[in-house]
């Protein structure tokens, strides 16, 4: 059902990006995570760690995430656009080890249906 999960982070450089990078690394596997250096509107730096789930790890994320999150799994298949479902965790409730929704810097994922 799910073909691709697209997630990523951004880390402001007030924020301590190895804390954030490990509790990232608790949603999804360390060695899909990657690093690009971005810059800010002010030259300020910013960091996207980025991650790309296929097949049956982009399925495990959803099943995670649905039974955490929702009632079931047609509760969050009803938030899809198109062959899309959008969804945006918040940063702090996952260094809390918590999968909870919003926030005002989360970390955004992108679901691509079959």
């Amino acid at each position: 059902m799910i073909a691709t999960v697209r997630v990523s982070m951004f880390v402001h450089a007030t924020e301590d990006e190895t804390r954030l990078l490990d509790a990232l690394k608790g949603l999804v596997p360390p060695d899909k995570i990657t690093r690009v250096q971005l810059t800010g509107h002010f030259d300020n730096p910013i960091i996207d760690l980025r991650a790309t789930l296929n097949g049956d790890e982009a399925e495990m994320l959803f099943q995670r995430i649905c039974k955490e999150l929702y009632k079931n799994r047609e509760e969050f298949l009803n938030r899809k656009e198109g062959n899309k479902i959008y969804l945006r965790l918040d940063k702090v409730g996952l260094l809390d080890g918590e999968l909870t929704t919003g926030g005002d810097e989360g970390i955004h994922l992108e679901f691509r249906l079959r």
